[in-house]
């Protein structure tokens, strides 16, 4: 009974956040933000991605290797919206309740202390808001990261090393989910080792730096790679929001996009309703009647330090966070600064029941009545069903899955483009790429006339390029596509709706007005698909460099994709004596080269670039993609080549993303230490269940 008792809180907040949350659970598809869908066919590959991504654009550096090991349950799961549900929707739901209750737990013995501060953490606007746009997985990064918390706390309090590795692997999985999570725990512990530092054993010290060792060798599998290819390209350049993120946002715990009881209207600020204010009067006072603890004394200073975070740029003292955007390492990855929100979250969470726990009954009655009102005022617009976003299901166009299946069917690489942006639901994969049109606005595919805003054939421009034809071409670019007009999607809202509410149509009538495409059938006649019939394979050979200001012809050549870092190709019957050129429509890195005769992963991990043909060989062609000059003379001399009778030659090409073997090197010592560390906590279980039974008998 006292067992049932003491998991009332817990229980009321699980049935809290299944009220909050039921949708995702009970239904299957949703979409919104940043959330994306995938085919069932691309997620059979997804155990074997790489250092580089080649199904969006024109490829590029996998950003997030990090989230490597979550593409296996993806993997495992029928379709991608069970992967949704295995990893994300069950998980978050769960998460939220029971990482507020085993936090709070460690410090908290009264039921109505329990719920008061979990009711505070469940309800937040923070995950609220965010989760609207697709990023759930940042929202259990942070639960995740609170039982990590939890485990480290639990480390100081009884120094069993079981202890601190169980934080290290929660904080793996936070970081699975998102790395920037796992960032901010890693300032927590650090934070509460220094604030107790007092207490330190010679032992405890040596532990901690050995759980530090830890973690960084369980994320090398992705650590290593992003270090020697560099990360730049995926960390942003400058800050964003800082009209958003306010002094005052940060210390009510009201996210500026949150309703009060509407849709939510991203980038358009709300104002603070009057009972936010109540939050951090409720954890102040609760850290004045606790002010001689030593916990309470520590949650007041990370509450401060989250507000101070939180506020970006604004006063006071706002040029700190932008140097430390500029000089800290990792703090490029916090372009706006809400997901500090989570320092407040958790020291809310740990004073608001501070002050219930030590105030008279009657107080703390009070407290947790109005705390159970706000919480449902807030939670309002999920509650009734009115946030829309993510917290409504969908239904994926019948016409996207028609295309898609077409497209699967057909073997030959291409890249579709879609005007003016591509759908979530739209098809895309290792074989067959999609591009945005508006990717073609910045970098090393500008197009003149195409960022123009105002008249609105200005959109169109960039198709009427002279050599836009041949640029297609290279890029190996079949189809152009136009996506629907869907009522739940913004797609074309920046692109011409405001001004012309038919703009679909005018896009369609402006791809019919192009001479070298023509309109095709691909089993959905709603959807717009223009065929370019003279695109080029995503390997071929030329005698000459390519060109985008004439043709240049080109050859066919045999080749096998083993994964988007790595190529097989095979040249026969070449002249012995001329120089080709092997063209590559993957976007230009100095990291691509190229093996001739066999090839070893080990081996270009251990001989670098002397592994491969010289880098002169390797140059950014007209298109910004990968050209290698072959000189056969050079080669021959150098590498194998098979000599036919008739004077011809034959050779073996890999084409390889040397990051690769960085990957392959960080999963291998990744993986060992991680079933290690797994192998050593099931060891100590069994021993410690062993000397229990022994004791009692």
């Amino acid at each position: 009974m006292k067992k049932i008792n003491s998991s009332i809180p817990l229980i009321i907040l699980l049935t809290f956040s299944f009220i909050l949350n039921h949708n995702w659970i009970l239904h299957l598809t949703f979409g919104a933000g940043d959330w994306r869908y995938f085919f069932p066919a691309v997620l059979k590959n997804w155990p074997f991605r790489a250092a580089w991504v080649t199904a969006g654009n024109l490829g590029n550096i996998n950003y997030t290797l990090w989230r490597l090991p979550s593409e296996l349950v993806y993997w495992l799961a029928p379709t991608s919206q069970w992967g949704d549900k295995l990893w994300v929707f069950i998980p978050y739901t769960l998460l939220l309740p029971l990482s507020a209750y085993l936090f709070l737990r460690l410090y908290f013995r009264k039921n109505i202390s329990l719920l008061a501060g979990g009711l505070f953490f469940v309800s937040n606007t923070y995950f609220l808001a965010i989760n609207s746009q697709g990023h759930l997985p940042l929202s259990i990064a942070a639960c995740l990261m609170l039982i990590a918390f939890v485990f480290y706390k639990k480390y100081f309090d009884t120094e069993k090393i079981s202890q601190i590795i169980v934080a290290v692997l929660f904080l793996f999985l936070t970081g699975i989910y998102d790395f920037r999570f796992a960032y901010i725990g890693g300032i927590v512990f650090i934070m509460y080792t220094l604030f107790y530092l007092g207490k330190m054993s010679k032992k405890k010290f040596r532990d901690i730096i050995m759980a530090a060792l830890l973690l960084i060798l369980v994320n090398l599998y992705w650590l290593i790679p992003a270090t020697m290819v560099g990360v730049d390209g995926g960390l942003a350049d400058s800050l964003f929001g800082g009209n958003f993120w306010t002094l005052s946002s940060a210390i009510t715990m009201h996210h500026p996009f949150w309703p009060l009881i509407s849709k939510i209207d991203w980038f358009v600020v709300q104002p603070i309703p009057f009972f936010y204010w109540l939050f951090p009067l409720f954890a102040w006072a609760g850290f004045v009647f606790n002010r001689k603890n030593k916990d309470a004394l520590f949650f007041a200073m990370l509450a401060i330090v989250g507000i101070f975070l939180s506020k970006l740029t604004n006063a006071p003292l706002g040029s700190l966070y932008s140097w430390a955007f500029a000089t800290v390492p990792g703090w490029h990855a916090f372009r706006e600064s809400s997901k500090f929100y989570v320092l407040i979250i958790v020291s809310y969470s740990f004073l608001i029941s501070a002050l219930v726990e030590t105030a008279p009954k009657k107080i703390a009655l009070a407290v947790l009545g109005i705390l159970i009102a706000c919480s449902i005022a807030i939670s309002l617009p999920v509650i009734l069903n009115r946030a829309g976003e993510m917290y409504e299901a969908r239904q994926i166009p019948p016409e996207y899955t028609e295309l898609g299946d077409t497209l699967q069917k057909q073997k030959e690489f291409y890249r579709t483009v879609w005007s003016p942006t591509f759908s979530r639901w739209s098809y895309a994969s290792d074989t067959h790429p999609k591009v945005s049109q508006t990717f073609f606005n910045s970098g090393d595919w500008t197009i003149p006339g195409q960022y123009d805003p105002s008249p609105l054939n200005e959109k169109m421009n960039f198709y009427r390029y002279p050599a836009l034809h041949q640029f297609f071409d290279i890029l190996a670019v079949k189809y152009f596509i136009v996506p629907l007009q869907e009522p739940a999607s913004d797609l074309f809202i920046y692109y011409g709706e405001r001004q012309d509410l038919n703009v679909r149509q005018w896009y369609i009538s402006e791809l019919s007005k192009i001479k070298w495409l023509t309109r095709v059938d691909l089993g959905s006649p709603t959807l717009a698909v223009f065929e370019n019939k003279d695109w080029r394979d995503h390997l071929y050979l030329t005698a000459d460099p390519e060109s985008i200001l004439k043709v240049v012809p080109a050859q066919s050549v045999k080749w096998q994709f083993i994964n988007p870092a790595e190529y097989q190709v095979t040249i026969t019957g070449a002249s012995s004596t001329e120089i080709l050129y092997l063209n590559f429509s993957e976007a230009y890195h100095p990291a691509w080269k190229i093996r001739v005769g066999e090839f070893s992963r080990l081996q270009a991990l251990l001989h670098g670039d002397k592994y491969f043909l010289p880098s002169t060989s390797h140059y950014k062609n007209a298109g910004a993609l990968n050209s290698f000059k072959i000189d056969p003379l050079q080669i021959c001399a150098s590498f194998h080549c098979v000599r036919n009778e008739d004077g011809t030659i034959d050779m073996d090409l890999t084409v390889y993303f040397t990051p690769q073997s960085y990957y392959y090197l960080g999963a291998i010592i990744s993986g060992l230490f991680l079933v290690g560390s797994l192998l050593y906590l099931i060891f100590r279980a069994r021993q410690g269940r062993r000397k229990k039974n022994e004791t009692q008998f």
